[in-house]
């Protein structure tokens, strides 16, 4: 099945200075709070942690889930967590680094040599290992069980290779992974449940495969939880179109309407977590910024939940704040009970600036991440 879905490939960039240490001369212990961040890069799941990059420089920064506080995930109290920070530029790659228990592996440069290294960093011990080092880019980190799925480019821009392979954690062991599906067109989406599925930048398909592979099958991505999701778009007369959320389940035949008016869709865990469009005239003013302009909410902040089969329909949660976009299995802002929304504040003086709301889907209690908007405020105002 052809996807026509745009999908952004990440510039590879290298980042010189792998060290963590203060290179300044001072010993002054310097904030433990993620007070550089400007935008947030999409990240992967640690316990009860978000971590994300930077979007400025690629440090590694973790939210707490829990109480939505922020902090490096470089615990040298002595580090600046810039340029000289080993973690910085790892996160501008959106798959460059992952975690087994509490171990974070990462591909980052040394000393600008142009050759890509993987390490290994120990967040109890604050000790860094060496594991491989690449004549090329590495450009994906996987985890999955105790392994590192990992995949090089070598070669230029005009004659670039791809090679694949399985790094094992315990043992150090590298076993070649020989997959017809490792040419540099192709990106690796996710590993769960001894699948692998892939994305064909080239051809635009996706597929799944065994762990060495093999079983190469077409891939539906409307497909989960043994049934298949579609939303689609009907005409109600007068040039008014509504969005119908729709699903066939596992061994039937017969479509089925989940929800009328659909805004976003996400699915987290075992539910299917939503927003209804609201009519024009039925839409609250959210946000009217210093020069009295309206922002009216097309979902009046109101957020759904229901069962995969549409049982269990009701309301998760109300918010004042605008919703702008709702976090996604694949950009890495699920975490088991938690969900991670992007909505709209306002800061004073600067209008509207988008913050990272975490949600608790099995409660409906949320955290507007205070220490977020106050650092928006003040990089605004400095700007």
């Amino acid at each position: 099945m052809k996807k026509i879905i745009s999908v952004f490939l990440a510039a590879i960039t290298v980042f010189a200075l792998f060290s963590c240490n203060n290179t300044t001369g001072t010993d002054t212990e310097t904030d433990a709070t993620a007070d550089g961040l400007k935008t947030c890069n999409y990240g992967k799941i640690w316990k009860d942690y978000i971590v994300i990059s930077d979007g400025n420089d690629g440090t590694l920064i973790k939210y707490n889930v829990h109480n939505g506080e922020m902090s490096f995930l470089c615990p040298d109290p002595f580090c600046r967590h810039e340029e000289d920070c080993q973690f910085a530029g790892v996160g501008m790659l959106s798959h460059s680094f992952d975690f087994i228990e509490n171990m974070v592996y990462y591909a980052n440069d040394e000393q600008s040599t142009g050759s890509n290294s993987l390490y290994a960093f120990d967040i109890d011990t604050a000790e860094t290992k060496l594991l491989y080092e690449s004549e090329g880019i590495i450009r994906d980190v996987w985890s999955y069980d105790k392994k590192l799925f990992i995949k090089e480019i070598t070669g230029d821009r005009y004659k670039a290779e791809s090679r694949c392979f399985w790094y094992d954690t315990a043992t150090g062991e590298m076993e070649e992974y020989k997959g017809k599906n490792t040419e540099t067109s192709c990106k690796l989406n996710w590993i769960m449940n001894d699948r692998m599925m892939w994305y064909s930048i080239l051809t635009q398909d996706y597929i799944f495969t065994d762990l060495a592979g093999n079983e190469v099958k077409e891939y539906d991505i409307d497909y989960k939880y043994g049934n298949h999701y579609s939303v689609e778009y009907v005409e109600r007369g007068e040039g008014s179109i509504s969005s119908i959320l729709y699903v066939t389940l596992a061994g039937e035949t017969e479509k089925k309407v989940l929800a009328e008016n659909i805004g976003q869709v996400t699915y987290a865990e075992d539910k299917i977590v939503y927003t209804k469009v609201v009519p024009e005239d039925e839409r609250r003013v959210a946000i009217i910024d210093e020069l009295g302009k309206e922002f009216k909410d097309p979902y009046n902040g109101d957020v759904y939940i229901m069962n995969p089969d549409g049982s269990d329909n009701r309301l998760l949660f109300h918010c004042d704040e605008l919703i702008w976009e709702m976090g996604d299995a694949q950009n890495g802002l699920i975490s088991r009970n938690y969900i991670g929304i992007f909505v709209n504040h306002l800061v004073e003086g600067k209008g509207n600036v988008a913050v990272l709301m975490i949600v608790n889907i099995k409660t409906g209690e949320f955290i507007v991440t205070e220490n977020l908007q106050e650092r928006y405020a003040r990089l605004w105002s400095e700007s």
